[in-house]
């Protein structure tokens, strides 16, 4: 009762035929009653109002008329338009629509529901649940093709970018934004329909325009310093504004639909820029750069996986360690053998954290020996929080003289106040008399004689109080070099990358050998020198050109993968300029003509920072790239110029590789003669090109020059001219210079010719 509010039946319009004559008969018998008084009615008042009696003939045709039961079959007329939309009639079904119209709740619709779930001659339809389920599927069916459509805009971007961070990068501003936006419209009320599900698709759209558009500015400052982002935030500004102008405006619509279009637009765009302008930028300068410039090496995916592994691996290490710390406090038994247990553990772990990051080359150099059977103190250079765990990994006995912040420290001081770590803030005096018992029962002390981190690979003054209390105590040092960790783990940024490490034991110091002084000031400096002087023959031998390679190819990352690829496969095909660095000394003045991109460059400066360096190119673009390289230093300057008109300053090296051949033959021998003139006493000019008297090889390597100027790599502006062997062994002998030949390639006519003042 009370559950139908209305209803519309067709049965109202269209009766069966024995209502029908049912009514026919009614409407005779009415007009039998009434119809002479009706009539006489009609005439009278008519007369008065001054129409005729034959005006209303047309009421005598009505009401006398014989009618009969309505044929409903018959499609003509009136009816069948009336019907139309309550009939349904196939070759196998004919159906009655009836509307009924409820109380607005669940309650009542289950109540129809039930009423008519046994009666298979009736259907229930619920327009509603309809309208619903066309949303579900609109729904569903728009979440499909956003999906779909992403996959599209993912590939694309990775195929234009050939790097999956930065396709990553462009899609986070995307997917953030449509988050925010569907946010936005929970907190607001607002529900999806088909007018705001097409909108939508129009917002995505210009999302991942705008996102492109940013990293494009982006990759221009990053590969050639053009700070040219406002033009990018101006024009993505400017094209929201229009957008805006053009369907925001239908908020002031009546109509509901165009109101939530105009809705939609404004969260949409809104939130679009507003993620674009603010992080994005922020994503791609951490990828790129830190607190204290460009990052010598970019981040990649890989480091970013590894180093969010590790950070998870350490904090629940460090949780455990706390743990353990407590557990082992209570639990009865014999108090060394459980700090011994206890060390165990952290040395287990310390190796795990260090070795899990198997990307990483580790080697320990320990030519002597040492096993940790005597308690010493141990000293080691200062870079990174990787050197505590490279100390701690190698025996169980070793303990850490640690600042009063770690050892405080409210995350993980709890376990190194149980591993008796000991706190440098009270004086090497109090140092001396807690770690006495402890050296007594065999543990080690290392003690970071520079005072405090250091990432520049320099080492620093060394202080006194090592070397206190190995004299006291009268314990040996044992000093031990640690390289390339600060490659791994910068002190002013938590984040590790790929490398190598090296740890290398040198042999143990007695504090009463006066080869190092006579005093405690003496001595300290003493092994500070020697120290130093171990640490720069240690990276005079790992850092090659092998080790560097990974430094000068990163730095060619995110500037287009054309590059990247040019990068990797150049510096694969020279060997990673083993050969120039061989030739070259490592303190000397070098002027490189036809730099390029700045490879050998870079990397022979990395090697030595005693080589200065000018390096000169015709081609402008290139020259940007190379000058905006994270590893470039004051050493190292680049300059566009045509390498025939420009002023040479005196060089002891000057190389000119892999562009004679690019010169009108007179040029080639201007430059050559320009070269010797200012080179200084005892220098060398290396020349590098193809040799034209090499016939089979010389036509490879005529193909690979079309090649790279053909496809417009190498710019050029005159006819390629190659020169031989012999016209540079005379330009030798004509300036009397030594002539040497110290490479051939295997494939090409290249040659490498040393000529030697």
């Amino acid at each position: 009762m009370g559950v139908i509010k209305n209803y519309t039946a067709v049965s109202a319009i269209l009766k069966s035929r024995d209502e029908q004559q049912k009514l026919i008969k009614e409407w005779e018998k009415l007009w039998n009653n009434k119809y002479q008084h009706t009539k006489s009615d009609l005439i009278k008042i008519g007369e008065k109002r001054g129409f005729k009696a034959s005006a209303f003939s047309g009421f005598d045709s009505l009401v006398l008329k014989k009618y009969s039961p309505l044929n409903v079959n018959e499609k003509a007329g009136v009816l069948s338009r009336i019907t139309t939309n309550y009939l349904i009639e196939t070759d196998t079904l004919t159906a009655v629509i009836n509307v009924l119209k409820l109380e607005g709740n669940n309650e009542n619709i289950n109540k129809v529901y039930s009423t008519f779930e046994n009666r298979e001659d009736v259907w229930v339809v619920d327009k509603r649940l309809i309208t619903s389920e066309l949303m579900d599927v609109l729904n569903d069916n728009f979440n499909r093709l956003i999906i779909i459509s992403l996959a599209f805009v993912f590939i694309i971007l990775l195929l234009a970018y050939g790097r999956i961070e930065l396709t990553i990068i462009t899609m986070i501003p995307v997917l953030i934004s449509w988050i925010w936006t569907v946010g936005i419209m929970g907190v607001f009320g607002i529900s999806f329909n088909i007018f705001n599900i097409i909108i939508l698709t129009f917002i995505f759209g210009l999302g991942i325009d705008y996102s492109i558009f940013m990293m494009r500015g982006l990759l221009q400052d990053y590969k050639y310093g053009i700070k040219d982002m406002s033009s990018y935030r101006v024009s993505i500004i400017l094209s929201s504004i229009t957008t805006l102008a053009g369907i925001g405006v239908l908020i002031f619509a009546k109509h509901p639909a165009l109101q939530s279009i105009a809705m939609m637009s404004i969260i949409g765009i809104f939130s679009v820029v507003l993620i674009n302008f603010i992080l994005l930028p922020a994503i791609f300068n951490w990828l790129v750069s830190y607190k204290k410039g460009k990052r010598n090496r970019p981040v990649t995916l890989l480091d970013f996986i590894m180093s969010v592994i590790s950070l998870i691996v350490f904090v629940l290490g460090a949780l455990m360690m706390n743990l353990l710390s407590f557990l082992f406090r209570i639990f009865p038994a014999n108090r060394d053998k459980k700090k011994y247990v206890f060390h165990w553990i952290f040395s287990k772990l310390t190796w795990f954290l260090i070795y899990m990051n198997f990307f990483s080359r580790k080697t320990i150099i320990n030519p002597h020996g040492e096993d940790y059977s005597k308690a010493s103190i141990i000293i080691a250079n200062h870079q990174s929080h990787i050197d505590l765990m490279l100390m701690m990994l190698l025996n169980p006995k070793v303990l850490v003289l640690t600042n009063n912040n770690n050892y405080n420290h409210p995350f993980y001081g709890f376990a190194l106040k149980y591993a008796d770590f000991l706190p440098s803030d009270g004086g090497y005096e109090n140092v001396l008399d807690n770690y006495k018992p402890l050296m007594k029962k065999g543990y080690s002390l290392v003690i970071y004689p520079e005072g405090h981190r250091n990432d520049s690979g320099i080492i620093k003054r060394f202080h006194k109080g090592a070397f206190y209390l190995a004299e006291q105590l009268k314990i040996p040092v044992q000093p031990i070099l640690i390289h390339g960790q600060n490659q791994l783990l910068k002190k002013s940024e938590f984040f590790l990358k790929r490398g190598s490490i090296t740890t290398k034991f040198l042999p143990k110091i007695s504090m009463e050998d006066e080869s190092f002084g006579t005093d405690l000031r003496t001595k300290t400096k003493g092994i500070q020198k020697y120290f130093k002087q171990e640490y720069a023959d240690l990276r005079k031998e790992k850092e090659t050109a092998d080790y560097f390679a990974d430094y000068v190819r990163k730095n060619y990352l995110y500037k287009g993968p054309v590059l990247e690829w040019y990068t990797f496969v150049k510096l694969k095909l020279e060997n990673n300029f083993k050969i120039f660095n061989d030739i070259i000394p490592r303190k000397c003045t070098i002027t490189d003509l036809g730099c390029g991109y700045g490879y050998l460059d870079y990397m022979l400066n990395l090697i030595s920072d005693d080589r200065i360096i000018t390096a000169v190119d015709y081609d402008e673009q290139k020259i940007a790239v190379a000058a905006n390289c994270a590893i470039k230093t004051p050493k190292v300057k680049f300059i566009s110029d045509d390498i025939t008109t420009y002023v040479l300053e005196s060089s002891d090296v000057i190389i000119i590789k892999d562009v004679l051949h690019y010169l009108p033959e007179e040029k080639q021998k201007r430059l050559l003669h320009k070269s010797f003139e200012k080179l200084n006493d005892n220098g060398i000019i290396i020349v590098r090109d193809g040799d034209v008297e090499a016939e089979k090889e010389h036509k490879k390597t005529r193909f690979t020059e079309w090649l790279s100027t053909g496809i417009g790599f190498n710019k050029t502006t005159n006819d390629l001219e190659y020169i031989s062997e012999s016209q540079i062994r005379s330009f030798a002998e004509s300036v009397k210079m030594k002539f040497e030949i110290v490479e051939q390639a295997k494939f090409t006519s290249n040659k490498i010719y040393v000529l030697r003042k």
